[in-house]
């Protein structure tokens, strides 16, 4: 800061005793002062603020676009303020700034086309940016974008270039039309010419403060770059959404490509599954008829041998049905062939004795009473003549009845027995030896007759059954084809009804190509009705086939 104004005059006075005269001059100067009563003056040192200075020197030099790393720039008055003592006295010194090169604000450039540029001629220039032309003789200075823009008329100029521009960028999307796949290249080709306008207007700020100008670039470059990292983001998304699309739109194509080919397969499929049905059914129809016949055959064999065992039965015994559900059929043996054999092994003892006694043999007595019960019985079954076994049938009937019912039995039956001096077993055994000695010796002639009968009888019964059964069988075939001719007559009248509506169907997807879900759903209807009555007609024929069998076994 240097020394005070008062105390120059001294200093100089006594600096230039000391340079001129040296010693001498001082002290003609004070000749009535020794050396050591002279005043002393105090010796002054220059007052200098190094950190100031620093201070002072860098933002001299500095350039107003640079910004510290640490953020937003600090005054050079707050920061000399900062280095200053507190209890030290303090000078204004603001006037050490006040050179033109130091006021200037530090505004950017323009980027604004030269086409946009904005000019005003007049016939004097009005500063140094005025440039004369001599084509008109006038003196042009540009007014937009000015260099030092901080005027209204800069702003309404700058509103106006903004509008004029997005007009144009409007009427070039308007003349390309773009599609909605293309918004992404439109905003990106937008984002130029909003980075020009806020870059103007930084412009305008930066030339009332810096700070503020800065502050606004930076955060239109960041918003600008976090909008380019979202945009690009959208377009990866894009394309990769574009290529699902196109493999979803290949996998509709080939649905509908086989959508369509089935279409036009469905009527030859829905024919070819009804013939391999119909073929089904009727090869299941004939096996059915074929096991009928057999199992009708089969019955009818049944019931001829269950009558001829009715009509034997009815021959034997004519009032069975009347004692058949007695309580005697409870108290019956059912397993006495041992027993039997016992006692037809001891009548063919006693027997064999009482020939021996007249010198005459039996083939009975070659059995011998060591063999066993059953072949005893099979040789008896062989051998016994049909009066001795209607006598022992009639025997194991009576021995379950009660002892009074079977005096009074016998009483009913005393007069058929021949009255004789014999005791009554030894004329029972007498009656059954001289049956069983005549029996052999004339049943075996008797028999032949017999047979011979009733084979001539049995065979012209047979032919007049075989007639019957052929008039018959006659009349059954005349029905068979009368009903054949019926069902065919249905099953074509339904597979016509199929046929047009299997055309009909042809006809619309021909025609429309497409098919409706109702026609579907009748032609699908009307296939599972014509196929369960083919598979209810098996069923139904067999009814009136066991209604023929019926009506036939009946008639004969």
């Amino acid at each position: 800061h240097g020394p005070r104004p008062q105390q120059r005059a001294p200093m100089a006075a006594w600096r230039g005793a000391a340079a001129g005269g040296g010693m001498g001059a001082a002290e003609r100067s004070y000749p009535s002062q020794s050396r050591r009563d002279r005043p002393r003056l105090p010796r002054l040192q220059p007052h200098v603020n190094k950190q100031a200075q620093r201070i002072i020197a860098s933002h001299m030099n500095a350039d107003g676009a640079a910004v510290p790393a640490g953020g937003l720039p600090v005054s050079a008055l707050a920061q000399l303020d900062g280095t200053a003592p507190k209890t030290a006295r303090t000078h204004d010194i603001s006037h050490l700034c006040d050179r033109a090169h130091a006021l200037a604000p530090q505004v950017p450039p323009t980027l604004v086309d030269e086409k946009y540029h904005v000019y005003e001629a007049s016939f004097l220039p009005k500063d140094s940016t005025s440039v004369y032309d001599d084509r008109d003789g006038m003196w042009h200075t540009k007014v937009f974008p000015s260099s030092a823009p901080s005027s209204r008329p800069d702003a309404i100029m700058l509103d106006h270039w903004i509008s004029s521009v997005l007009q144009e960028y409007q009427a070039q999307l308007d003349a390309s039309r773009p599609s909605k796949g293309e918004l992404a290249r439109n905003v990106e080709g937008l984002v130029p010419i909003l980075s020009v306008a806020l870059h103007e207007v930084v412009r305008q700020v930066m030339h009332q403060c810096a700070e503020r100008g800065q502050a606004l670039d930076r955060l239109w470059k960041t918003y600008v770059e976090l909008f380019r990292r979202v945009l690009r983001q959208m377009q990866t998304s894009q394309a990769e959404q574009k290529t699902r699309t196109a493999a979803a739109q290949q996998k509709l194509a080939a649905a509908k490509e086989e959508l369509s080919e089935v279409r036009r397969n469905h009527p030859i499929n829905m024919h070819g599954v009804i013939a391999s049905l119909e073929e089904s059914f009727a090869r299941k129809q004939e096996e059915f008829d074929e096991e009928l016949a057999r199992n009708e055959e089969d019955s009818a064999r049944l019931k001829a041998d269950m009558k001829s065992q009715v009509r034997e039965l009815e021959v034997w015994y004519p009032l069975f049905s009347q004692y058949r559900d007695s309580h005697i059929k409870n108290h019956i043996p059912t397993q006495e062939r041992a027993m039997l054999a016992k006692k037809k092994q001891l009548l063919r003892s006693q027997t064999s004795g009482v020939r021996s006694d007249a010198g005459g043999g039996s083939p009975w007595t070659s059995i011998r009473p060591s063999d066993s019960s059953a072949a005893l019985a099979t040789a008896d079954d062989e051998d016994m003549p049909p009066e001795v076994a209607v006598a022992e049938d009639f025997k194991r009937l009576l021995a379950v009845m009660a002892p009074d019912r079977r005096k009074a039995i016998g009483q009913e039956l005393s007069f058929i027995a021949e009255t004789t001096g014999m005791s009554p077993p030894r004329q029972t055994q007498a009656v059954r030896s001289a049956m069983t000695t005549s029996g052999r010796q004339s049943q075996k002639p008797q028999q032949a007759a017999a047979k011979a009968l009733s084979t001539a009888q049995e065979e012209e019964q047979i032919v007049a059954l075989r007639e019957e059964v052929k008039q018959q069988e006659e009349r059954i075939r005349g029905l068979r084809e009368a009903i054949y001719q019926i069902e065919a007559q249905q099953v074509a009248a339904e597979q016509a009804k199929v046929d047009a509506s299997a055309r009909a169907g042809a006809a619309r997807l021909a025609g429309a190509g497409a098919v409706d879900e109702a026609d579907v759903a009748m032609v699908a209807g009307t296939d599972y009705d014509i196929a369960s009555r083919m598979m209810a007609e098996p069923g139904k024929r067999r009814r009136n086939k066991r209604d023929r069998a019926n009506f036939s076994s009946t008639a004969t």
